[in-house]
């Protein structure tokens, strides 16, 4: 676990830590600054740890708390996705509450983390002083928004989160992870996705790379929306084959600031003349089978931009949508062995829609 905080002046952080019944031990940060970032290596799996900061040797803040991941294959996991949150408005903030109540084990964010410009300013603000509460024992992932990147290119917010990094150009824009079971894919939609780009072909050998039994991949803009800004055309002719093509089980965006879940698609390869929905460079698989579905021949795509700012109306129902409403809200995503449950939840805490995925598998286990 990465603990990370600022200072305001220039000191030497660390990190005093412990598990119950265990001694305490601290790390020391690299260096003399004010922005610190200390690793914590060696954890036991399934504990919770309590830890607070030192700065110059000096106990500052509250003792907190993280708990690691479970080695049990099959253990149950909890996320929750918030996207285009970045406000700092009441929505967001009771959103947030909505996250708490629901102990998650991480956090996604589907981008617009700080509006309007994604500035040093907006980040502190927008992004880290409403997600205080919830970052101080949770790991936050987010993804980069178009309002995100109008500021040096997304420069605050990155320098400002320690994220894992990608091995095509080291950076934190575009990166995947595992937890549990699960295969976690961040993209920047604000970059190339062509076939020809470097994020492309990393896309590809880290799908090629997972072995995990839910890959779920999250970025800005929607290939699929019936909301504003439509479908993001330019990706979909090229990510759906590439998701049906290794097995990509659920695809998180924001941009439109509703909630949108499509039934299963499958993309068409490169096919000429792709057109606004409802046609388009797509299909529906299993549809009958809504809201549980087993082991569907596609992807479900989801948009959750509901997260505080503003909300926009869905303008058309095309044939791909399974459930869409203009609500502010988050999405709780519970999944354990071959099981997945989404839930959309309100800022009321109101679940209003439900879809659950079961896989089956070979004869002889998972895996086999």
């Amino acid at each position: 676990m990465t603990i990370a905080w600022r200072s305001f002046i220039r000191t030497q952080g660390a990190v005093v830590y412990w598990s119950d019944g265990e001694a305490a031990h601290t790390v020391a940060g690299a260096s003399v600054t004010m922005a610190h970032a200390v690793l914590l290596e060696g954890l036991e799996p399934a504990t919770t740890y309590f830890y607070q900061v030192l700065q110059d040797e000096e106990p500052v803040g509250e003792v907190y708390s993280f708990s690691t991941a479970s080695e049990e294959p099959g253990a149950a996991l909890r996320f929750a996705v918030l996207g285009d949150h970045g406000c700092g408005c009441t929505a967001q903030y009771a959103l947030i509450d909505v996250i708490k109540d629901r102990e998650p084990d991480l956090v996604l964010t589907t981008g617009d983390n700080a509006y309007y410009t994604g500035s040093e300013t907006e980040v502190l603000q927008n992004y880290f002083v409403p997600l205080a509460s919830l970052m101080d024992h949770v790991p936050v992932y987010p993804c980069l928004g178009n309002h995100d990147v109008m500021t040096e290119n997304g420069r605050p917010l990155l320098d400002s989160v320690y994220l894992p990094t990608n091995d095509a150009d080291g950076t934190e824009r575009f990166y995947s992870f595992d937890r549990g079971d699960c295969h976690f894919i961040a993209l920047d939609s604000n970059q190339d996705l062509s076939e020809e780009s470097l994020q492309y072909e990393w896309l590809e050998d880290d799908l090629q790379r997972t072995e995990a039994t839910w890959i779920i991949c999250y970025f800005h803009h929607p290939i699929y929306s019936d909301s504003s800004h439509g479908d993001a055309l330019w990706l979909q002719c090229i990510l759906p084959p590439l998701f049906d093509r290794y097995g990509v089980d659920l695809v998180l965006a924001g941009h439109d600031h509703n909630y949108q879940r499509t039934y299963p698609i499958r993309g068409f390869e490169n096919r000429l003349g792709c057109i606004s929905p409802p046609m388009g460079c797509w299909e529906t698989a299993d549809a009958a089978m809504e809201p549980s579905y087993l082991s569907p021949n596609g992807t479900i795509y989801v948009v959750t931009g509901g997260g505080g700012w503003s909300l926009y109306p869905i303008w058309q129902c095309s044939l791909r949508l399974a459930a869409g409403e203009e609500r502010f809200h988050t999405v709780i995503v519970d999944v354990a062995g071959g099981e997945l449950t989404l839930s959309a939840v309100d800022k009321e805490g109101v679940v209003f829609d439900t879809m659950s995925i079961t896989k089956t598998f070979p004869i002889g286990g998972e895996g086999d």
